[in-house]
């Protein structure tokens, strides 16, 4: 059944390419890639969408909100010199604002659980990330850029990170507090990305905003006493920190241009003190997972040394010792999978990243991830760089030989390198592919159009379980995994919020984008011409799946954002007696606080009404049942409605047989 289905696609797929190459202009490139992407993903709802879609603010009932972003700011303007002063109320003429964006990293220690915070993430990463800072405003979140007058020279969206601990018994909240050069090092800090706990120790870690390093806090972690903090300045970014076993490892890149992997060495008298136990060669050691008595690691592009190693999943030399132990070393870790073993297109295969990682019923599951504008970023900055140097294969954008590009061209390559999350599971040296494309789009040299329809690189090209985003087309990353009750959960990015005009309108980010690749491409594209793309169709929020074994379809746990579409990302995951959730929700403008919200009867009547669309991070704890999915109808047929994506996958690729 399912290669059936692969056989009719490989056919469909197969006439649009042919007839592209014929006439391989770029208005045809793009309404060939727009009716490509169309034909995996719908663009029209059908009754089964439809009430999807009523019903996907429908969270597991079991599910209990402990905390939430601070409503912490005023916003007057754009450049007003009032912004970032004072929490409300506010003067006459401004606005709530709730700059708490990402639970970034999270632990549990215990009885408690510890998170860091970033602050404004869609202005800060936008900034750390390509150097690109946006200003622009619209009814869910504002970024001032260039023009703000808050936070640090050169990060106007920049606010203090944030440290919580919360105390699993007594079930409060509260700040530990820093003063004196933890303070001063917090003020340096961008936000505090990993997060591990160990002997009662919490280490909280991140990168600077205006240097590169990388600055650790350590904390009690049954008092919530400030122990110390570090500033590391061979590391200019840090990725993670997971436990292993009785060891913590953190994931950093460094500002040699690799990645290292770092073992905790200290103790709580001596708690900032790490040994190098491996690297990874032009890439950032991302997440880390145990496996099989070995130490895999995802990487990262090394974006500011040109990103030229696609990245990959990485194992370490030496097994681990019976504590999770690994011995010093400076060796290379072993490349046991890159994602141009799976991706076609050479240049969008550069702009792949690892993402979570957990080890599960015997394999090594693993997925990627897609900066929302990472594909065509990485398109465009080769056509530069190729029309300055000699490039083999050549790479040129220009399909109307015009000598510049415009909008037609930078929408088609747009499409053509734009990637969905895709799931891989590995045992031994096998990988299989379990949600991705069997066909994907890939660059024509002769058109210079991304008109090549051709299967991915895999062995076994065909998904076993549904297409990429866990058949959602805007869920771009798998952001976290956690095996948690002998079930694996995945929870992913959904960057509905993002879409539209908003990033291509904005005079920042042409700019910007201007600056970085020494041109005016941008300067074509009109918002008005992004209305000629049809999107397939959108379920605002990220959404947690769940694997409850290894030969079925994932299933979702939560969707829509948990019940706030305003959650867009699943950005931390611990399972400890409970599985804890802490939400990426950048959105800073929604911040105004909404009636009472109804109590759940368990009917799908007051689905709607269970949590308002707020913006800021939020820690949620799911617990009991497991998913909206539940062997009777009645009141429950509206939750059984959101399995639309996971019968969608069941429709293209048939009933898993095992």
């Amino acid at each position: 059944m399912r290669r059936f289905a692969y056989a009719i696609l490989c056919c469909s797929i197969g006439s649009i390419a042919a007839g592209s190459l014929h006439a391989a202009t770029p208005d045809k490139a793009l309404q060939d890639l727009n009716q490509f992407w169309l034909q995996q993903y719908p663009d029209a709802p059908t009754p089964d969408h439809v009430a999807r879609a009523e019903t996907a603010a429908f969270p597991p009932r079991e599910r209990e909100p402990v905390a939430n972003a601070p409503v912490d700011d005023c916003f007057y303007g754009i450049g007003d010199a009032r912004n970032g002063t004072a929490a409300p109320p506010c003067e006459p003429g401004g606005v709530p604002k709730v700059n708490g964006g990402y639970v970034w990293g999270m632990a549990q220690s215990d009885d408690s659980l510890w998170w860091g915070t970033l602050a404004n993430a869609i202005c800060t990463v936008f900034k750390d990330t390509i150097g690109i800072q946006l200003t622009t405003e619209n009814n869910a979140y504002v970024c001032e850029g260039a023009a703000g007058q808050a936070g640090v020279p050169g990060m106007s969206d920049w606010r203090l990170p944030e440290i919580y601990r919360y105390d699993l018994i007594k079930r409060t909240t509260v700040q530990p507090t820093l003063s004196g050069s933890g303070l001063a090092d917090l003020q340096k800090t961008m936000g505090l990305r990993a997060v591990g706990a160990l002997n009662d120790v919490v280490l909280l870690a991140g990168p600077a905003h205006s240097e590169d390093a990388v600055y650790v806090f350590a904390f009690r972690a049954s008092t919530g006493s400030f122990l110390g903090s570090r500033k590391f300045s061979d590391y200019y970014n840090v990725r993670g920190i997971t436990r292993i076993g009785d060891q913590l490892y953190m994931t950093v890149a460094n500002n040699s241009g690799n990645g290292s992997i770092l073992r905790w060495s200290g103790s709580m008298g001596s708690p900032l003190t790490f040994a190098l136990v491996g690297t990874v060669p032009s890439q950032q050691a991302a997440f880390a997972a145990a496996h099989n008595g070995y130490l895999y690691v995802s990487t990262w592009p090394d974006v500011r040394n040109g990103g030229g190693v696609v990245p990959g999943i990485y194992r370490s030399p030496s097994k681990l010792g019976a504590d999770g132990s690994l011995p010093t070393s400076s060796a290379s870790f072993i490349r046991e999978f890159g994602f141009d073993e799976y991706e076609p297109d050479a240049v969008t295969a550069r702009s792949y990243a690892g993402g979570a990682m957990a080890s599960f019923g015997g394999y090594l599951y693993f997925g990627t991830m897609h900066f929302p504008v990472g594909g065509i970023f990485a398109a465009l900055r080769t056509h530069e760089l190729c029309r300055v140097t000699t490039c083999n294969p050549d790479y040129n954008l220009d399909a109307d030989r015009s000598g510049s590009l415009d909008a037609t061209e930078i929408l088609g390559a747009f499409l053509g390198t734009y990637r969905a999350t895709s799931v891989f599971r590995m045992r031994g040296s096998s990988v299989e592919l379990v949600y991705g494309m069997p066909i994907l789009p890939s660059y024509d040299p002769v058109s210079r159009t991304y008109v090549n329809f051709v299967p991915n690189n895999m062995d076994n090209p065909e998904p076993q379980l549904g297409y990429s985003g866990f058949n959602d087309f805007f869920n771009l990353y798998s952001w976290t995994m956690a095996v948690h009750d002998g079930r694996l959960f995945v929870g992913t990015f959904d960057w509905t919020f993002l879409l539209g005009t908003e990033l291509f309108a904005s005079d920042a980010f042409r700019d910007e984008i201007n600056a970085i690749i020494d041109s005016g491409i941008m300067d074509t594209i009109d918002p008005e011409d992004l209305a000629a793309i049809r999107f397939p169709l959108i379920f605002p929020g990220a959404d947690i799946y769940r694997f409850d074994d290894t030969t079925g379809y994932a299933l979702p746990e939560a969707i829509g954002g948990i019940g706030n579409v305003a959650n867009y990302g699943i950005r931390a995951m611990v399972s400890g007696d409970e599985l804890w959730i802490g939400t990426a929700n950048p959105m800073n403008l929604l911040a105004e606080q909404a009636a009472p919200v109804a109590e759940d009867d368990g009917t799908a009547s007051t689905a709607q009404a269970l949590r308002p669309t707020l913006g800021g991070w939020e820690v949620i704890l799911l617990r009991g049942r497991h998913g909206v999915a539940v062997p009777t109808l009645g009141v429950w047929t509206a939750g059984l409605l959101a399995l639309v994506m996971l019968l969608m996958g069941i429709r293209r690729f048939g009933h898993r047989q095992g």
